[in-house]
């Protein structure tokens, strides 16, 4: 099983950032979560073909530029790519899994039910 390590915000362990390790799945499959844990794919209409679209950066809205449609619309905005929100069914995601390198433990600490970590710094 793959995990990857999520940080816990607002929650500092003497200064470090504190981490709870998450499982990830390391497989293609349809996206359901947006984070920077993934790597996204656009799937290709009328077509078996995906083109990789990156990490995901935000969620934004956009305003329509023509000067007589008054319209906004939502937009997921990845490293490659742009794509109307409309148009997220066609979004595939595979987890990129993360190694517990210089990573320790916690005793007896957690959260949401994970163990927590920091990250000792060299």
């Amino acid at each position: 099983m793959s995990f990857t390590y999520i940080t816990v915000d607002n929650i500092t362990y003497k200064g470090y950032p504190l981490y709870y390790k998450s499982p990830i799945d390391i497989t293609i499959h349809k996206a359901s979560i947006f984070n920077d844990k993934y790597i996204y794919y656009y799937k290709l209409p009328n077509s078996q073909d995906m083109k990789l679209i990156g990490r995901f950066k935000s969620i934004e809205r956009r305003s329509c530029p023509l000067l007589y449609y008054d319209c906004d619309y939502t937009v997921h905005i990845f490293e490659e790519e742009i794509i109307d929100s409309s148009k997220i069914e066609s979004i595939y995601c595979r987890g990129i899994a993360e190694t517990s390198e210089n990573m320790i433990l916690l005793d007896d600490t957690f959260y949401q039910n994970f163990p927590l970590y920091y990250k000792a710094t060299q």
